[in-house]
């Protein structure tokens, strides 16, 4: 519970979602569900979990309702203006979407290929400011700069105007 007025937290609950590994987290944008990228002991290389949190106080079924959605290496997630979540793959460079944040398990629809990156594209495994944050702006880079392409270097908060070739989506 978050008290707007002192700007105090209360109530905590801890959830325990043993064995498994969760690092990055997102809450759905109706606040009922929460999104853990992860490592369980079945598929070391990478689990997207949604649990509903909607079910609290019952902490044990909150618990148990942790649901692997979708299979791949998470480096952070983001909501986007169009109220759907977006993560970056870290391999093989492809960039995740969950098209349903609000839906209950598979339902949320996770699709891992959603937009693959360029061949020219570099993304450094375990650089923390790496994930290109979506939202206002379109773009935010960290480090301040980052080319992005052969001919084009896109600035922090700089606007850019996107074309590809017929059979490639900008």
């Amino acid at each position: 519970s978050f008290d707007d007025n002192t700007g105090i937290f209360s109530d905590f609950i801890k959830l325990d979602f043993t064995p498994n590994a969760l690092y990055y987290n997102i809450f759905s944008p109706n606040d009922q569900k929460i999104y853990f990228s992860g490592i369980e002991p079945s598929n070391p290389f990478g689990t997207l979990f949604q649990a509903d949190i909607s079910l609290l106080p019952n902490v044990a079924a909150v618990e148990s309702s942790l649901t692997p959605v979708a299979f791949f290496s998470c480096r952070g997630m983001r909501m986007g203006p169009d109220n759907k979540i977006y993560s970056l793959r870290t391999m093989p460079g492809y960039l995740a979407r969950i098209n349903n944040p609000n839906a209950t398990g598979l339902a949320c629809d996770a699709d891992t290929n959603f937009l693959q990156f360029p061949v020219y594209t570099t993304i450094i495994p375990n650089a923390p400011a790496m994930f290109l944050e979506l939202g206002k702006p379109a773009l935010t880079l960290r480090p301040d700069t980052m080319v992005t392409v052969k001919d084009t270097t896109i600035c922090f908060l700089e606007n850019a105007t996107l074309q590809a070739p017929a059979g490639y989506q900008a």
